[in-house]
């Protein structure tokens, strides 16, 4: 987390993400996280709440993986080439509170958005011009939803080392998936390697 706030501070107009030909620097990339850490803790996420994300490699995916530990949140990514049985044992099971996911993999969500039972929040994230054919009731657009965040947020960071930051899920080959638990030491050490 703090890699990010101290390249805004220092790089604020380097490009940081580069996307379908269009570039986001330092400083627009974080402002985003923490507008999207702030619409997270206005639903309620902090401590240990978890977040699933059922997104492809695009700029929002990238947001949410800083925002969400920003509020002590709990990244949970899933994997769109699970069947929607399997999506739904693995929402559950992590207790997600909120779902960013999108457009195109809505038709995977639409037939168990009602066993989805804990999720507060359905979040979708649409190309420029798209019309899904359905969102779940409710649901509120990823762009609309950063809207309400405040952009001066900076967050919490974590208070130990070996708070969890992210659950990834096996395959679960031999049952139902397992969650594996990421600490942010785990992740730091990762990312450094």
């Amino acid at each position: 987390l703090s890699f990010l706030r101290r390249n805004a501070r220092v790089y604020p107009d380097k490009t940081a993400i580069t996307y379908e030909g269009r570039q986001t620097s330092f400083a627009r990339f974080y402002e985003r996280t923490k507008r999207l850490c702030s619409a997270l803790k206005q639903q309620g996420i902090g401590l240990d709440d978890k977040v699933a994300l059922l997104l492809p490699n695009v700029p929002a995916h990238l947001e949410a993986d800083f925002g969400i530990p920003m509020t002590g949140g709990v990244i949970v990514a899933l994997n769109y080439r699970l069947s929607a049985p399997e999506l739904a044992f693995i929402i559950n099971h992590c207790d997600a509170k909120i779902l960013l996911v999108d457009w195109e993999y809505l038709p995977l969500i639409q037939p168990i958005v009602k066993e989805l039972k804990n999720i507060k929040k359905f979040v979708t994230v649409v190309d420029p011009g798209v019309k899904p054919a359905w969102v779940p009731d409710g649901a509120v657009d990823y762009e609309a939803f950063l809207a309400n965040g405040d952009p001066k947020d900076e967050g919490v960071y974590p208070e130990d080392e070996n708070q969890t930051i992210a659950i990834n899920y096996t395959s679960g080959t031999t049952g139902n998936p397992k969650g594996v638990m990421y600490t942010h030491r785990s992740a730091y050490l990762n990312a450094t390697c």
